[in-house]
C-alpha cells in the first residue's frame, strides 16, 4: 500500500481500515451512498417505487475495486438482489454525467452529488434499503512526523469539515486523496 511504502504521507479511505497500530486512524465524517436519478428521468415524476422497479432500470455502477462499487455490491448481496441491466463506469463524475443525461439509476455518495441535489438536477429516490452509511477515514503512518505542508493541509481540512467529524470538504475527492511525503 502506498502509505506503508512511504510513497504518500496520508490518505482517505471509506469503509474498513487497518487496525494494526501502524497508522493514525481517524474517522473524519460519515457519508451516505444514496439512490439517485436525474430530475428528467421517468422515475422522478413519482417517488413511490418498489425496489424491484428501480433495479429494473439501467443501473450505473462503479468498477470492481472501487469502495463505492464494493459497498453497493455487498448491499445487493445482502438483499439477494441484482439490477437487471448494469453499465459499469470508472468514475463518479462519469456516472453523474450519464445520470444527468436522464439515463439510468445509481447509488453515489451524497457528498459527491451535493451540488446537483441542491440545484434539483438529481433526485434521491426514497428507498431506505438502498441507502448505505459509511465512514470517511484519515490515515497517516504513526511512526512518521507530518511535514509542515501536511500539517497545514490537515488544519484546513479540519476547518472545512467543522473541526472533527461533520462536513463535506474532505470527501470532495472521489474516495481517495494523497499527499506525497517530503524528500
Amino acid at each position: 500500500n502506498l502509505l506503508s511504502e512511504e510513497r504518500v504521507a496520508a490518505g482517505f479511505i471509506e469503509g474498513p481500515h487497518p487496525r494494526n497500530g501502524d497508522f493514525e486512524v481517524e474517522i473524519l465524517t460519515r457519508d451516505e451512498l444514496v439512490p439517485l436519478v436525474s430530475s428528467q428521468h421517468p422515475l422522478a415524476a413519482s417517488l413511490r417505487h418498489s425496489l424491484r422497479e428501480v433495479l429494473a432500470q439501467v443501473f450505473l455502477m462503479r468498477e470492481e475495486g472501487s469502495g463505492v462499487g464494493e459497498a453497493i455490491r455487498a448491499r445487493f448481496d445482502r438483499l439477494r438482489l441484482r439490477p437487471v441491466d448494469t453499465l459499469t463506469l470508472g468514475t463518479t463524475e462519469a456516472i453523474k454525467d450519464v445520470l444527468l443525461s436522464g439515463i439510468g439509476v445509481s447509488i453515489l455518495p451524497r457528498m459527491a452529488v451535493s451540488t446537483e441535489l441542491a440545484a434539483g438536477r438529481l433526485i434521491i429516490l426514497p428507498i431506505p434499503k438502498l441507502v448505505i452509511s459509511r465512514n470517511l477515514v484519515w490515515l497517516r503512518p504513526r511512526d512518521r512526523r507530518p511535514s509542515a505542508a501536511l500539517s497545514a493541509f490537515r488544519l484546513k481540512l479540519d476547518e472545512a469539515i467543522g473541526g472533527r467529524s461533520g462536513g463535506e470538504a474532505a470527501a470532495r475527492s472521489s474516495g481517495s486523496f494523497s499527499v506525497k511525503p517530503d524528500g
